[in-house]
């Protein structure tokens, strides 16, 4: 196990999962009732957090345009940005943290801000 494994694992028990083994998978996701579905998974040297919510968009390209504007590198985020369609009425916003900056704060942060860039979406 690694730090990027041990930080995960933190970060789940600290969400009340004592047995999650990310070493295992290199993958792990979590429902939350209000936040939407986040996936974590270790892909070479880097963890990637996507979080995963339904969004009506009324008929509307704007929640898509304010999403799309918030990955704009100038934003100054900590941790890149993407987003993107899991279908039409499901939104997904990533941050990608670099593995040497993987620690249980960072991973805290980049759930707090992608909690924090749906909930700016969705009251657009």
């Amino acid at each position: 196990m690694n730090w990027i494994d041990a930080s995960v694992d933190d970060f789940c028990r600290g969400m009340g999962l004592e047995a999650v083994d990310f070493s295992s998978a290199g993958r792990v996701q979590l429902s939350f009732e209000q936040s939407g579905t986040l996936h974590i998974e270790k892909h070479k040297d880097c963890l990637f957090l996507m979080l995963a919510k339904p969004l009506p968009w009324h008929q509307s390209n704007e929640p898509i345009k304010k999403a799309l504007s918030f990955c704009h590198a100038g934003q100054g985020w900590p941790f890149l940005i993407k987003t993107g369609l899991l279908d039409e009425q499901t939104l997904v916003f990533s941050a990608q943290i670099e593995g040497d900056e993987v620690t249980l704060p960072t991973i805290e942060q980049a759930f707090a801000l992608l909690v924090r860039l749906h909930k700016d979406v969705a009251d657009s």
